[in-house]
């Protein structure tokens, strides 16, 4: 499977970049906390609590059907993150093997 990757794509993967608790970490911001009120802005909270993601991938659709479509594959993708999260966090311990 070919992957685009982009900054954001891997600032959700790595949790470096522009997410709250990462620049309040080093003292650029000044408080973590999610712009949707839900804890803490982390790559995790992005995916899974936090909400507006969800609803900016359905808002761009221009019909019920489009939206109902793009709600089961965001559903979807938070039902495998966890999973993906902990793959991505042990592929540094595993270099020089073959894992897919």
């Amino acid at each position: 499977m070919k992957i685009n990757l982009t900054q954001h794509l891997t600032t959700l993967v790595t949790g470096h970049g522009n997410i709250k608790s990462y620049l309040h970490r080093f003292s650029i911001i000044g408080a973590p906390n999610a712009p949707c009120g839900n804890g803490i802005q982390t790559a995790e909270n992005i995916l899974l609590e936090c909400g507006i993601l969800g609803e900016k991938i359905t808002r761009n659709c221009s019909s019920s059907e489009e939206r109902q479509l793009a709600h089961k594959k965001f559903i979807v993708m938070k039902k495998h993150y966890k999973a993906f999260a902990e793959f991505t966090k042990t592929m540094d311990k595993i270099k020089g093997h073959n894992t897919l």
